[in-house]
């Protein structure tokens, strides 16, 4: 009983620490956090710390998988409100989420970027890996190419593991269009952000369907 207690105990102190050391991780730039910061900033020493997690890796990887629920939930809520009738509203839907979820979680989708673009050098082969990549079935881009491509609504030539890489790639490449400062883009003077958004789905439609990745609707 005394070890169920305790084991619920820490349990507490760590959801405690993660959801303290959240916002330093909206803060800096993840790359340079430390432990000895990470102590400070929750009021613990640096020893105590690794009492409840191994390293920064456990700890930065606690509160992306915290923020990759909370904001994928968001994401499906959003998509369910949306009519899906056709590949094309399909498509567009994705996108809408997406973008919606740079524009009101914007500090959460840049960590969650730079934790997808660093997933290669991430150590943890272990249950928390494997929660993550069991979360990632449900992510909205996952889940919606999955039910494409099971419907037959998307070509089936290719893997759907590559498949949705590259759309998920593809829309996040409007993303980053949409960050980009006014000066990079001189089309940005003369074009507001829904006329771009509105092209770059008409482009990349275009696009899949020159390549046949979405299948013409009789």
């Amino acid at each position: 009983m005394k070890t169920n207690r305790k084991e619920a105990e820490k349990k507490l102190k760590k959801e405690y620490i993660l959801k303290t050391l959240e916002p330093l991780f909206f803060e800096k730039d993840v790359d340079s956090i430390t432990m000895e910061e990470m102590a400070k900033y929750c009021e613990y020493t640096r020893k105590s710390l690794y009492n409840y997690f191994s390293g920064k890796e456990e700890i930065y990887f606690n509160i992306t998988l915290a923020i990759f629920r909370r904001t994928n939930k968001y994401m499906n809520e959003l998509y369910e409100t949306l009519k899906s009738e056709s590949y094309i509203d399909y498509f567009k839907n994705m996108i809408t989420c997406m973008i919606m979820l740079y524009k009101n979680y914007p500090k959460e989708y840049k960590l969650l970027s730079h934790f997808h673009s660093n997933f290669d050098n991430i150590s943890l082969q272990n249950e928390l890996f494997l929660e993550f990549e069991n979360e990632t079935q449900m992510f909205i881009v996952v889940k919606v190419c999955r039910e494409l491509y099971n419907s037959g609504k998307i070509t089936q030539k290719y893997p759907l593991p590559l498949l949705t890489i590259f759309i998920n790639g593809s829309i996040n490449g409007i993303i980053d269009m949409l960050e980009k400062k006014k000066e990079v883009y001189s089309l940005q003077s003369m074009v507001d952000e829904n006329d771009r958004i509105d092209i770059a789905e008409k482009f990349l439609i275009d696009l899949y369907l020159k390549n046949e990745i979405f299948k013409l609707e009789k």
